[in-house]
C-alpha cells in the first residue's frame, strides 16, 4: 500500500504562505519517534486533558470512559502544545527527525527536502514559529490518527467489560425468583 502524501500551507513568521508536503513516517521510524516524544511531552501528558471530555480516573474501564468524546478542537490545541513542548525541551536532533519527512516549496516550485540540515537551518532561521507549526502538523499527520483509534479501541474494550458485568436477563430472573 503506497504512502499517501499530505500537502498543506503554513504561514512563517512573516505571515508569507509556504506550500508543504509530507510522508507519513514509516512504521519502524514512527516507533522510535514515538518514545523519543514520550520522553520529551510526558510530563505534560495532562495537557491533553482538555481534548477528552468525559474522561474520569478511577473504577473499571467502562467507568473511566463513559461519555468519553475527544474534542477536534481541543486535540489540535494539545497537539500544537505538545509541538511547543518538543522545541523547548527537545533537542536539535529531534526536531530534525521529526520534520525529515517534509518538503517545503522553493520560491521556484520545486520541493526541497527538509532532511537536508543546510535547509533546515536557512529556512527556520529566526522563522522559529513556522518550525513550531509545521511539527505541530507532523504530529497530527502521525499520531493523530493513533489517538482516534485508541479511543475507539478504548471504548470497544468498555463495552466489553460492561456486556461482562450485566448479568442476562433469565440469569436476573432466576435471582429474583
Amino acid at each position: 500500500m503506497p504512502i499517501k502524501t499530505h500537502t498543506f500551507q503554513i504561514l512563517d513568521d512573516e505571515d508569507r504562505p509556504h506550500e508543504y508536503a509530507i510522508n507519513p513516517f514509516k512504521a519502524s521510524e514512527g516507533l522510535k519517534i514515538q518514545q523519543s516524544l514520550l520522553h520529551v511531552i510526558g510530563p505534560s501528558i495532562g495537557h491533553t486533558a482538555g481534548a477528552i471530555k468525559g474522561l474520569s480516573f478511577g473504577g473499571t474501564v467502562a467507568e473511566m470512559v463513559k461519555g468519553m468524546d475527544l474534542d477536534g478542537d481541543n486535540l489540535a490545541s494539545a497537539i500544537e502544545g505538545f509541538a511547543l513542548r518538543i522545541v523547548e525541551q527537545g533537542n536539535d536532533a529531534l526536531w530534525r527527525q521529526l520534520v525529515s519527512e517534509c518538503r517545503r516549496q522553493n520560491a521556484k516550485g520545486g520541493l526541497i527536502a527538509l532532511n537536508n540540515p543546510t535547509n533546515f537551518d536557512i529556512i527556520y532561521a529566526a522563522n522559529y514559529g513556522e518550525l513550531y507549526r509545521v511539527v505541530a502538523k507532523v504530529l497530527d499527520v502521525n499520531f493523530a490518527p493513533f489517538v482516534k483509534r485508541l479511543k475507539a479501541l478504548i471504548q470497544s474494550l468498555s463495552e466489553d467489560e460492561t456486556d461482562q458485568e450485566t448479568p442476562s436477563s433469565s440469569e436476573s430472573s432466576n435471582e429474583l425468583s
